[in-house]
């Protein structure tokens, strides 16, 4: 996987709004499938694209990252890659940091006088949703 190919098919899943997640393999103690740096799209519905390290590992990220997407929250959380834990013989440790990467949420603002306007820059601020105003006065808009 290159980085180009990576960040092209974010930037796909951006125009296309689209809820994913970003998982980073970002630590590593001992032997593990991957080296930090890998990087693995998850998608709501578990689906995975590209590799942070594949087997029983791979899947169980998948599943904690849609537990990540439901609560919108990001997060690291430590991975032990031992036999006894989950059957893989990296015996080695890892951390992945869980990113949610969700288009804004959409906002309908009706009214474009002074409220509206003053409404519209407060919401722009928090970087949190999508604006659309709605006024049957062309000039106001």
């Amino acid at each position: 996987m290159s980085d180009l190919e990576f960040y092209r098919r974010v930037h796909e899943l951006l125009q296309e709004g689209r809820p994913f997640l970003i998982a980073h393999l970002v630590g590593r103690r001992g032997s593990a499938p991957n080296d930090p740096g890998s990087k693995m799209i998850v998608h709501p519905d578990g689906k995975t694209e590209f590799t942070i390290g594949g087997g029983p590992f791979e899947a169980m990220v998948a599943r904690d990252a849609v537990e990540f997407l439901r609560s919108r929250g990001s997060g690291i959380k430590d991975y032990g890659l031992r036999y006894e834990e989950i059957g893989m013989r990296c015996g080695g440790r890892v951390q992945v940091y869980f990113e949610v990467v969700a288009a804004p949420e959409p906002l309908w603002i009706f009214g474009a006088g002074h409220i509206g306007r003053t409404l519209v820059r407060l919401v722009l601020e928090t970087g949190l949703f999508a604006v659309q105003v709605i006024d049957d006065r062309e000039d106001m808009l």
